[in-house]
């Protein structure tokens, strides 16, 4: 079950990684964001940590190395639930458009998918 919730994860992190990396102003203009030169370059370095992280899921998603795989479920639900608090408080507060509803609700599915599998591993063997 890890491999395919770090597969999605790993297809979500870079369908948005590699595009924002090589355009970022395109990729942030449907979710009403305008980048300056300055904002560009920093967005491209938070695209090009994705791209790493995603590959680094690709490349793990297969471990069965307990300690492989929970480090592996924490850093997903992390990245995730942070990317849930972030973009909810823009939409809030205006910064973001509607457009940000969708991937708030894929960070969550996969924040659900995270604790799940976490809480699976934690329990006890019968």
């Amino acid at each position: 079950m890890i491999k395919h919730l770090a597969l999605a994860d790993g297809l979500l992190i870079l369908s948005f990684g590699v595009p924002a990396f090589v355009a970022p102003v395109a990729i942030f203009a449907p979710i009403s964001v305008q980048l300056d030169p300055a904002a560009a370059v920093i967005a491209r370095g938070y695209a090009a940590t994705l791209i790493g992280y995603g590959w680094a899921l690709f490349g793990l998603r297969s471990s069965r190395d307990a300690g492989v795989i929970r480090t592996l479920l924490v850093s997903m639900l992390l990245f995730n639930a942070l990317e849930i608090a972030l973009q909810s408080a823009a939409l809030l507060a205006g910064y973001l458009g509607q457009m940000a509803i969708a991937t708030i609700t894929a960070h969550a599915a996969l924040t659900i998918w995270s604790i799940t599998l976490l809480l699976k591993q934690n329990a006890p063997k019968q």
